[in-house]
């Protein structure tokens, strides 16, 4: 049963203001079709700042790709100013 994107960015708080609830669907959506194709090898995120993405990516992972390895790499070097 396919997950619904909406529902699942609607239920849970952002950790941070580094991404919108936008940004984190389109982030999801893009996931949503790799995980539908069956592309195969884990998942990585470059760049975790708090972990928001990650734990909106994880939670989609368990409903729908539990085989799958979320990686999460980040430099800890701090981001550019959002524009």
């Amino acid at each position: 049963m396919p997950m619904n994107i909406e529902q699942l960015v609607k239920t849970y708080s952002l950790l941070s203001d580094q991404v919108d609830k936008r940004e984190v669907t389109i982030i999801l959506r893009a996931l949503q079709q790799a995980v539908d194709r069956r592309v195969p090898g884990d998942i990585v995120e470059f760049g975790c700042y708090v972990g928001t993405t990650s734990v909106f990516l994880q939670r989609y992972l368990q409903a729908t790709a539990p085989e799958k390895t979320l990686h999460v790499y980040d430099s800890f070097a701090g981001l550019p100013p959002k524009v």
